[in-house]
């Protein structure tokens, strides 16, 4: 929230966390408000090619055995008054509506 006035002023593609459930709202709002269009990144925490060669999810919980990996939740978001400058599906994001 403090680089509003320099985000609005240069209006960039941004890339932010969208991780912390009471600040959301507040987030997705403020980011509507200066013009952008969001679609949510679920990006998985372990990378089964990780540079160790590490095969075990790390970051998975011990207990269950296959479940699903913990992920980062992100937001791409792009100017509403511009073409989008990629293929979000592509990369497995989904709209914000």
């Amino acid at each position: 929230m403090g680089g509003e006035r320099t985000v609005a002023r240069h209006r960039p593609d941004l890339y932010v966390e969208n991780d912390r459930p009471a600040k959301s709202a507040a987030l997705l709002a403020c980011l509507r408000r200066l013009g952008y269009v969001m679609h949510e990144h679920r990006a998985p925490l372990f990378n089964p090619e990780n540079y160790f060669g590490v095969k075990g999810d790390v970051f998975a919980a011990p207990a269950a055995a296959g479940a699903a990996s913990v992920v980062a939740i992100n937001l791409f978001c792009h100017r509403r008054d511009v073409p989008c400058p990629l293929d979000p599906a592509a990369f497995g994001m989904r709209p914000v509506a």
